[in-house]
């Protein structure tokens, strides 16, 4: 297991990004978009709200052909993989935190991140702190230690597309 930090930035508040984050239309626009970075296809999607909590979940598919080398030869069938964020109550101080869990099928990786969301500015700022684990033999703290050059990546899939997002909803 690799630990790891991760920041995330925004144009708007938090309380805006996690109102957005909630939305069951966004959540379609991020796995389509989430999808086509991995070049992946989108199996499902869903957003359950309960109280003052919320779930985002979307499972993509790749095919062995379109992940890196080196994991092809642990996934020749390709993998499924499952992204759940979950948002607790706002906070107090207006803080939103939760937890965001990458997981995959076959089970052979989860990346999993407990964040807090502050206002930062006129935007905000989400700080992820995380670990990594592969569990593939011998070679699965290498891989790990691959896999921590992509936690930015992963990471900042979600703010770009959130802008993304915007951008094309601006007018409505």
């Amino acid at each position: 297991m690799k630990k790891f930090t991760a920041e995330a930035t925004y144009s708007i508040p938090a309380a805006r990004v996690r109102e957005i984050q909630s939305d069951e239309a966004f959540v379609d626009f991020l796995a389509q978009r989430f999808a086509g970075e991995f070049g992946a296809e989108v199996r499902s999607r869903s957003v359950t709200v309960e109280g003052e909590t919320a779930t985002m979940v979307a499972t993509v598919y790749a095919p062995a052909e379109k992940l890196p080398s080196m994991a092809r030869r642990f996934l020749p069938q390709g993998v499924e993989v499952t992204i759940r964020q979950n948002w607790d109550a706002p906070a107090a101080d207006g803080s939103h935190t939760g937890e965001f869990l990458v997981s995959t099928k076959p089970d052979k990786a989860t990346m999993r991140t407990r964040f807090v969301l502050r206002d930062a500015g006129e935007g905000s700022r989400r700080s992820h702190t995380g670990e990594i684990s592969v569990k593939v033999p011998l070679v699965g703290g290498a891989v790990e230690s691959q896999a921590l050059k992509y936690t930015d990546r992963v990471m900042g899939i979600e703010a770009r597309v959130l802008e993304m997002y915007l951008k094309e909803n601006s007018g409505q």
